[in-house]
């Protein structure tokens, strides 16, 4: 115990100043946010309730429910097993989680307390929509593990060093992506990621014996395992029809035009119809990148077009709704409107902006990171990948009666897509005073508005 301690003394001594700063932040934030929530509603209830009522027989009840509901039996697992024990547990274990996910992102971004800032700002009241435990244990914390894993891959199988600790990291790894891949969303993402990585690194991987290729088959065949095993599972075809009675009776007549359209409306209104910090900040910093510094006058007007579709969106909801009508809550798309009506041209010309954004967004990207050199451009891709696959996440549910169902937690990947290509945008335009004050001063918002948020959301339950 003496040496753990020692330890962690000596990596909190070795720290830069930047990441105590953000580690300092990071408790205190969260650990307010944690001191005031608590998992008393929705799905925590129910499956604490189901857990007791099963006699703890934790084996049994996974059986029963992947025969009967769900193919997450490993998140499951881990979720049940936290709603019997003593809250505390599972909120030392939340908080932990987010500054992993913390410090894996600030190995690929140079400023430190940005992204602590944009972390504290994403809207944490997203991981309680079903019960803080039973969101927590099946987003954020699988998110997590992936990415963990992800950087494992990248940083620690491909070199060369004799390390006694690699067959550790091996079974780490392992063990990882098992929890990842139980999530059927993380397990496409997850498989999608390894396969690009495989590709992107080729050249690399060459150099490489088949020794150091395992922690890629590995992961690559057990998302696929996981996939066929979702797929197979006779629970999901059975909850999918139950929630088509539940959440969206009309499921089965929508055809693939009418889906299209629900996910894109509602995805565009999640981030404009309530003031979202992240969403217009991202916005911003791309456009700023490009004016700054493109001398072609075409491209300059092209980056203005997200960020003014953005404002007007967002202004637009807070006259109409949060000021008008006194209402805070995310505005969501009627399913069956009819053709001609107000409601339907409304419908249209939130898909036309979303898809202008949406393409406006991707030019910009791509102008901002290739230049010239094969490699620029093949950094551009990978960064437009990294956007598209946030917003793939919240996409894939096209196919789920519970596209609106689901709610804000589906967006959490897109978030942090953004979140990591802002940080590596702002390192281009902080050198400008006034951006990076503005920036500064949006975050801060960003996080006054997420605590108070957070206690909107909590409070009918405390």
């Amino acid at each position: 115990m003496k040496n753990l301690i020692n330890k962690i003394k000596e990596k909190l001594g070795e720290m830069p100043k930047s990441e105590k700063v953000v580690l300092i932040l990071i408790l205190l934030f969260f650990g307010i946010i944690h001191l005031y929530i608590r998992p008393v509603f929705c799905d925590d209830v129910k499956f604490r309730t189901q857990f007791i009522n099963a006699n703890y027989k934790i084996v049994n009840l996974l059986g029963k429910r992947y025969m009967q509901w769900s193919s997450r039996v490993v998140i499951e697992f881990v979720m049940y097993i936290m709603t019997v024990l003593p809250v505390i547990i599972w909120k030392i274990l939340d908080i932990l989680c987010i500054f992993v996910l913390y410090k894996i992102l600030s190995k690929y971004v140079k400023n430190k307390i940005l992204l602590g800032l944009c972390i504290c700002s994403y809207p944490f009241m997203h991981l309680g929509s079903a019960g803080w435990i039973a969101t927590t244990t099946n987003y954020l914390w699988p998110f997590t593990a992936g990415l963990l894993a992800f950087y494992m891959l990248d940083k620690h199988f491909f070199d060369d060093k004799e390390n006694n600790k690699k067959k550790l990291y091996y079974i780490l790894y392992i063990a990882l992506v098992v929890y990842t891949v139980s999530n059927e969303i993380f397990a496409l993402l997850y498989l999608a990621a390894i396969i690009i990585y495989a590709l992107y690194n080729r050249e690399r991987i060459q150099k490489h014996t088949h020794m150091h290729l395992y922690s890629i088959y590995i992961g690559a065949a057990i998302s696929t395992i996981f996939i066929i095993v979702e797929l197979l599972c006779p629970g999901n075809t059975i909850r999918k029809k139950q929630e088509i009675l539940d959440w969206m009776p009309q499921f089965l007549s929508l055809n693939i035009v009418d889906k299209m359209r629900i996910c894109i409306v509602s995805t565009f209104q999640h981030f404009t119809s309530i003031p979202n910090v992240i969403f217009l900040l991202f916005g911003f910093v791309l456009a700023c990148v490009v004016i700054k510094e493109s001398k072609n006058k075409y491209k300059k007007v092209v980056a203005y077009i997200p960020i003014v579709i953005s404002s007007i969106s967002t202004a637009y909801y807070a006259i109409t709704e949060i000021i008008g009508k006194h209402k805070l809550v995310y505005a969501e798309p009627d399913i069956t409107v009819r053709i001609g009506t107000g409601e339907f041209c409304k419908q249209i010309v939130i898909c036309l902006a979303a898809i202008v954004y949406l393409f406006c967004i991707i030019a910009c990207l791509y102008w901002s990171f290739a230049k010239t050199s094969k490699g620029e451009r093949r950094s551009a891709a990978i960064n437009i990948i990294i956007y598209l696959g946030g917003l793939i996440s919240r996409f894939v549910l096209i196919i789920s009666p519970t596209m609106l169902a689901s709610g804000t937690r589906m967006y959490f990947v897109f978030y942090i897509s953004q979140i990591y290509l802002l940080n590596i945008l702002y390192d281009r335009i902080k050198k400008y005073k006034l951006i990076r004050l503005l920036v500064i001063a949006m975050l801060i918002i960003g996080m006054i508005w997420n605590l108070l948020t957070v206690y909107l959301f909590q409070r009918p339950y405390n």
